[in-house]
């Protein structure tokens, strides 16, 4: 059986395409819908034309053939299995089947084998402005046929007529479907300006309001039509009319302005109002001002009290400042003028100590000519006079630390702790204590010399002082690590300890971390402030009956 001209092998669409014709057929939306006599009255014309009882428009949906319009045969849809169309539409080229019982694509198919017994087909695709081929445009005859070429040319150009008509549906469908989305956003647009929290309103360039929301004319006190046509100034209050000239003339420089307006209500109440508002010209080169506003009222006059209580809060801090650095500056010459007594008193008293010191050792050394039986006043007396030295000693160390100016050199650390050791050996029990070190000094350490002494001599003094008399050998070890950051000092002894309570007091001044402590209580004072003059910082942990670790660590001044 000859094909007129479609070839065999043609080959079908990819699941990709297919896809895309099928959403190309959706958007006609014509599937499932009633006859329309103008698309019957085109099947007629094509059925007389090529002289065929049977013509259709066929439409090929996923897994069926709709028919949209038929003439001579009473059916609505066919499976797509036995749809001589869907091979139509793999061609943009008309498809004529001269005798279906030879041809092997249809000889077996049931509406060629039975009723109605097709054995004549030819059909033309309908074909998009896309490229999409939706159907065809067929007639069917019962009997081997052939169409002649005026015939096939008036099928093809029937199949465009009914290509046009869907097109032409189409776009009213579109336009309908536009026209609602856009009736239905035009009533959302409405109830949102209606019912929104804000306030809408328009008005032209001189400042002629020609409309408003609701919710604005409800908050004012007026009805929408009673403002519309009046003018800007009628909702401003009298301190801000006059510069509504001025915010109408913003816009002839730009497109949009912004800020704060003073309104008043129909009932004189004032309110407060941000708004934004932009120029707009219509399709109707219209132009006029699209303005929104927010109630800020209670936010301004919160505001404004907050700025008043700011005010006044600024007033009596500055008032009280005053007064503090009039209170200070007496404090401050007080201070001084006490340093100054310190370091005078303790300069003009060691001289006369120490001659008394003196004096008394050479008592002491005559003391055996003294009977046994009289009480020891030298002792007492030498005892008196080392401890009011002592004090002198640290009130004058203090004072050193206060007044004299940091001075960086490189230490040598290991001298130092030696030096500073020795240098206690005065104190009873010295010669019992042994001294450990460890040092290892990444970085030379840079600090004020002076001041690591006093730190070291009184931790010393504390140690050898609070030594154990339970343990075998009191011991005092020192550990030195030294980077360009910092150098951390841990210094460690096996003595009787401090109390837990003690602790949190043990770097006040005259504070005692022993209640047998016969010292002053100004050592750890001085070390602790020394620190705070190098920036440093001091740790402790203590047990009683086992000992205390002091851990220091101290920035490096390294260069």
């Amino acid at each position: 059986m000859k094909i007129d001209t479609i070839p065999a092998t043609h080959t079908v669409s990819s699941t990709y395409e297919e896809e895309k014709r099928l959403n190309a057929l959706k958007s006609y939306f014509i599937l499932d819908t009633p006859p329309e006599e103008e698309l019957d009255a085109l099947t007629r014309l094509a059925a007389y034309i090529c002289n065929c009882p049977v013509s259709l428009i066929t439409l090929i949906d996923a897994d069926r053939q709709w028919i949209k319009s038929k003439q001579g045969m009473d059916v609505t849809e066919t499976v797509l299995e036995i749809s001589f169309c869907k091979f139509t539409i793999k061609s943009d080229q008309m498809l004529e089947v001269f005798d279906a019982t030879t041809d092997e694509r249809f000889s077996s198919n049931p509406m060629v084998t039975g009723d109605p017994h097709i054995q004549y087909y030819c059909g033309m695709p309908l074909i998009t402005p896309e490229g999409y081929r939706l159907g065809s445009l067929c007639v069917i005859n019962y009997k081997p046929s052939q169409l002649n070429s005026q015939q096939k040319q008036a099928l093809q150009i029937l199949a465009g007529e009914v290509m046009a008509r869907m097109e032409l549906k189409k776009q009213k469908k579109q336009l309908e479907l536009e026209k609602k989305r856009l009736a239905e956003s035009e009533n959302r647009y409405r109830q949102l300006i209606e019912n929104i929290e804000g306030f809408i309103f328009t008005h032209d360039l001189n400042g002629v309001i020609l409309s408003v929301n609701q919710k604005m004319a409800a908050t004012l006190g007026y009805t929408q039509e009673n403002l519309v046509g009046k003018n800007l100034q009628t909702i401003l209050s009298e301190e801000v009319k006059c510069s509504c000239d001025a915010y109408l003339q913003q816009f002839n420089q730009t497109k949009v302005a912004s800020g704060m307006m003073q309104i008043v209500t129909a009932h004189k109440q004032e309110m407060f109002w941000l708004y934004r508002n932009f120029k707009y010209q219509d399709e109707r080169k219209q132009t006029y001002i699209i303005c929104s506003a927010q109630d800020i009222t209670e936010k301004e006059l919160a505001r404004q009290m907050l700025q008043q209580s700011k005010e006044e809060l600024e007033n009596i801090v500055q008032l009280r400042t005053s007064e503090l650095i009039n209170t200070n500056e007496v404090l401050e010459k007080t201070r001084a003028e006490l340093d100054l007594f310190v370091y005078r008193a303790s300069h003009d008293l060691l001289g006369p100590l120490c001659s008394l010191k003196g004096l008394l050792t050479i008592a002491r050394l005559q003391q055996n000519q003294i009977s046994d039986n009289e009480p020891d006043y030298v002792t007492l007396m030498w005892q008196t006079v080392n401890k009011l030295h002592q004090v002198l000693n640290g009130l004058l160390t203090y004072s050193n630390n206060t007044h004299f100016s940091l001075e960086y050199k490189p230490i040598d650390m290991e001298a130092v702790i030696k030096e500073e050791f020795l240098a206690c050996q005065r104190i009873e029990g010295f010669n019992r204590v042994r001294l450990t070190t460890h040092i290892e000094a990444a970085q030379p350490f840079y600090s004020d010399e002076e001041r690591i002494r006093i730190i070291f001599k009184s931790l010393f003094s504390n140690s050898i002082t609070f030594q154990s008399n339970t343990v075998g050998e009191p011991a005092i070890h020192v550990s030195v690590n030294s980077s360009s950051e910092k150098a951390v000092f841990v210094i460690r002894d096996n003595g009787v300890g401090i109390s837990k309570n003690a602790i949190p007091q043990v770097f006040n001044l005259f504070s005692k971390s022993a209640s047998h402590s016969k010292g002053p209580g100004l050592g750890l004072f001085i070390v602790k402030e020394v620190l705070k003059k190098l920036d440093g910082q001091i740790e402790v942990e203590s047990q009683e009956g086992k000992g205390t670790r002091f851990m220091i660590e101290i920035p490096n001044q390294f260069p």
